[in-house]
């Protein structure tokens, strides 16, 4: 069955954006929200917090080797540099071409709801307002009316061709090669063959000027997904229980902040777990390490793990990091250790679970604490 057009539009989450948020400013309440675009210049804090772990006492660490998963010859590479280096294929896909579903514009419809703003709509759906105003040629100052049908965009499709690889794609249409292979749900190695539907961002354009290419169907052809798909529920609620993995606790200890608002004004996106320094923190689910560094103010050693059906667990405030990036991690597998990186005050993991680019309650997708 073709996965819902719409789910499709939402699958560029996670790596979308890299930002701060005033009203969760780094501190006691947890870092600035996640969001997970590989920050590219982004400021490091290695020295600073070399210092302090300096003058604090030498921890023992029961290290535990990672379980990493043959990746083939470029393995020890990050999956983006690994796919700067993939060369053209030169053939068709083996089985067919990898083809886009089909536009629906019904499925595309949203019928806006009390409350509803531009906003809303463009966070619900993962869509750039812009993206939906020029879909539907929206003016100034963009009010919505109840029961007012909006489209979102349609998608937008780059059909491969000849001496074409993922990361010339997205050098074509300005997009970075690690979100391309996101929104079309590609395993690693990101490669694709001439004629292959890439689904780009819908205002990407491309920097050539060429013609527009459309493939040529059979008629009722079917769609090809690449491997490992996941769909992402599109809703007014973030996320459903139902569907969701089995995630298990990162680490047992007790919950230093809860995820949400709280009376002083700070948010937490989501659980601030406390723990002895040095103390082993798990993978919540299995699934492949994203991004593993410590470039986001407040965040200090952070472990992004993608999981199925669009879900993302987040580490933060880690003493060390035992996996990199395109390692693939099974549950239970140890990945880092607790510290105090970043803007922890005290030695905990700073823990959050995503779907989408929408985070929600770690505490209600993780059995009893028991």
């Amino acid at each position: 069955m073709r996965p819902d057009l719409t789910a499709r539009l939402a699958a560029l989450a996670m790596l979308a954006s890299l930002s701060a948020c005033a009203s969760n400013p780094a501190g006691y309440g947890g870092p600035a929200p996640i969001s997970y675009k590989h920050p590219i210049g982004a400021t490091r804090q290695a020295s600073t917090e070399r210092q302090a772990r300096a003058s604090r006492p030498a921890q023992p660490l029961t290290r535990t080797a990672p379980v990493v998963t043959d990746q083939g010859a470029f393995s020890t590479l990050p999956a983006a540099a690994e796919a700067a280096t993939l060369l053209p294929e030169t053939g068709p896909r083996p089985g067919g071409p990898m083809l886009q579903p089909e536009d629906r514009p019904e499925a595309r419809r949203i019928v806006i709801a009390k409350g509803d703003r531009l906003y809303d709509i463009s966070h619900r759906y993962a869509v750039s307002t812009r993206a939906l105003i020029e879909t539907n040629h929206l003016s100034e100052p963009y009010s919505l009316k109840i029961g007012q049908s909006i489209y979102l965009p349609p998608p937008n499709i780059h059909v491969v061709e000849p001496g074409e690889t993922l990361y010339s794609v997205g050098k074509r249409f300005s997009v970075d090669t690690r979100s391309l292979a996101l929104l079309n749900r590609m395993p690693r190695p990101w490669v694709v063959y001439p004629g292959d539907e890439i689904l780009l961002p819908p205002l990407a354009k491309d920097s050539t000027g060429a013609p527009k290419r459309t493939a040529a169907r059979a008629p009722n052809a079917p769609t090809r997904k690449p491997s490992h798909p996941a769909s992402v529920a599109v809703a007014s609620t973030p996320a459903a229980a139902g569907g969701a993995p089995d995630f298990i606790w990162p680490v047992k200890g007790p919950i230093l902040r809860g995820y949400g608002r709280s009376d002083d004004g700070l948010r937490n996106d989501g659980l601030n777990i406390g723990a002895d320094a040095g103390v082993d923190v798990r993978a919540a689910a299995s699934g492949e390490v994203v991004y593993a560094g410590n470039e986001l103010s407040g965040f200090g050693n952070l472990l992004l793990v993608r999981h199925a059906d669009g879900w993302v667990s987040a580490y933060a405030n880690a003493q060390d990091l035992l996996v990199k990036e395109g390692d693939q991690v099974i549950q239970g597998q140890v990945i880092a250790h607790a510290g105090s990186t970043g803007s922890a005050p005290s030695p905990q993991v700073h823990f959050e679970l995503r779907r989408g680019r929408n985070p929600v309650d770690p505490a209600q997708y993780l059995p009893s604490m028991g």
